[in-house]
């Protein structure tokens, strides 16, 4: 069987900015922006050609979420 993670969770500022950082700036595509109410969205972008990786992009709305954009590694090996 093969095994593969769907979807890891990127917290941004901002739907729309991130949107055209990721499909812009890096070619990635949208795959889906789906309008959840109360100003929340569902939005998944995928590098070119991927059939497996996804990227949730969830825009941080609270204080502790929004000092976690750009560090969400944790201090791992990554950053």
């Amino acid at each position: 069987m093969k095994l593969h993670v769907a979807a890891l969770t990127v917290l941004v500022p901002d739907y729309d900015e991130a949107i055209a950082h990721y499909c812009g700036d890096l070619g990635f595509d949208l795959i889906e922006d789906s309008d959840l109410g109360s100003g929340k969205r569902w939005v998944l972008v995928a590098p070119k050609g991927s059939s497996e990786t996804r990227l949730l992009l969830a825009r941080a709305v609270r204080q502790e979420q929004t000092a976690q954009i750009g560090n969400q590694t944790g201090g791992g090996a990554c950053s």
